[in-house]
């Protein structure tokens, strides 16, 4: 199940959605949602990204997947409490190979050539940056997270920019941990797409290389 919201609905004023936020916090997430909300349910295959069904009553705190979602999140705050008190400050370093990682991760933080978006990662997530137009709206972005593949197309880009990114991935996700947002700063609109890594490592790019 994923809820998709506005990001921006507190710099719009928009008013506190208490139902959105209620079924957010009691999935193990709490946050602050402003505006409508979308609820749906999706399922992920290697290659296929669909949404589904769900009926009325599963819109509701006591819903199975409800539990289920509060579940795996305390998991993974557990895992990560435990990896931090474990080695708070551990780092694997190969002889002879810092100046080459140190060089391909200040590599990563610059923006592409082409200057469509910017990528920055850790072990945990790839965060994909791509600036657009102000008027760009959420009904504007195309975007499709599987687990091994992405398209993003952002219609309100010129015709040749629009696909900003259509293939299969560097490396595998968790789709339904991954999202993307817009936001204003400064008279510009950015749009960010976080992709959640399903296992830990450095990505030489977004997409695999045809």
């Amino acid at each position: 199940m994923n809820l998709y919201v506005d990001d921006t609905g507190s710099l719009k004023q928009l008013p506190p959605n208490a139902r959105a936020a209620g079924l957010a916090a009691a999935a193990g997430h709490p946050c602050e949602v402003h505006g409508d909300a979308f609820v749906g349910r999706t399922v992920d295959s290697d290659d296929a990204f669909a949404r589904l069904d769900f009926t009325l009553a599963e819109v509701s705190s006591d819903a199975a997947w409800v539990g289920e979602a509060r579940a795996r999140n305390a998991r993974r705050r557990e895992a990560g409490a435990r990896a931090a008190s474990l080695a708070p400050q551990a780092q694997v370093i190969h002889p002879g190979a810092e100046a080459a990682a140190e060089a391909a991760e200040d590599a990563l933080l610059r923006p592409v050539a082409d200057g469509r978006y910017s990528l920055s990662q850790d072990d945990s997530e790839v965060v994909v940056e791509v600036r657009v137009p102000p008027s760009t709206k959420p009904a504007d972005v195309d975007c499709l997270i599987a687990p091994s593949r992405l398209r993003l197309r952002v219609r309100t880009l010129a015709e040749a920019e629009a696909c900003v990114l259509d293939g299969p991935l560097c490396g595998r996700v968790r789709a339904e941990e991954s999202s993307w947002s817009l936001s204003s700063a400064g008279g510009e609109r950015l749009l960010t797409l976080t992709l959640s890594k399903a296992a830990p490592g450095r990505w030489a790019s977004v997409l695999a290389a045809s």
